[in-house]
């Protein structure tokens, strides 16, 4: 509400201020980030600056039996430190390698896709008589097209006796039950959608 109040300069001036103090936080993190240039000498001291304090890992890595490390042990300054190094046995930690039995029952080969031989399937008289009568309908439907009819988006217009049985329907059914039978199902339809 305060910045309503303000005039449009105001607060562009407003909005300025603030994109100039992230600016000057960014350059600062950045500044903050870089490091300076390290001596070598500088580097040789810092490398040895926590030689015998009080958070001094005693030992090494000592891998020439194994490649695994020996285990080591913070020791606090003025004791002796050789005597705090743990050792490890690896002989004695060694598993034995496990020993599986034969297998008694070895597995069966894997079934392919076969199909058992055995009787043919023959079909009933009514799966026939199912067949026939919708092979026949299909030549019914197909008698019925018209070549050409439709193809391409073409509008359709019936005429004479035709049109006067659409004209009577077109009350309760409309226009496709006696135009969808003479347009064959397998016409092609040109897309109307934009090429992308």
């Amino acid at each position: 509400m305060g910045i309503k109040l303000l005039y449009p300069r105001r607060r562009g001036l407003i909005f300025k201020m603030l994109a100039f103090c992230t600016f000057l936080g960014f350059v600062g993190l950045w500044f903050k980030n870089d490091e300076p240039e390290i001596d070598s000498s500088e580097m040789g001291l810092r490398k040895d600056g926590h030689k015998n304090g009080p958070n001094h890992i005693v030992g090494g890595l000592d891998k020439s039996r194994t490649n695994n490390p020996v285990a080591q042990v913070a020791v606090p300054d003025g004791q002796d430190h050789n005597n705090q190094i743990i050792h490890v046995n690896d002989e004695a930690d060694r598993l034995p390698v496990p020993h599986l039995p034969p297998n008694p029952q070895p597995f069966p080969p894997p079934q392919q896709n076969e199909q058992r031989a055995g009787p043919p399937r023959i079909p009933s008289n009514e799966d026939v008589r199912e067949k026939m009568k919708a092979e026949r309908w299909f030549l019914e439907d197909d008698m019925k097209v018209v070549p050409g009819l439709g193809e391409g988006g073409k509008a359709v217009r019936l005429t004479g006796e035709e049109g006067r049985r659409a004209q009577e329907i077109i009350k309760k059914e409309a226009f496709n039950l006696i135009a969808s039978d003479k347009i064959s199902l397998n016409r092609s339809v040109p897309d109307s959608r934009d090429s992308l």
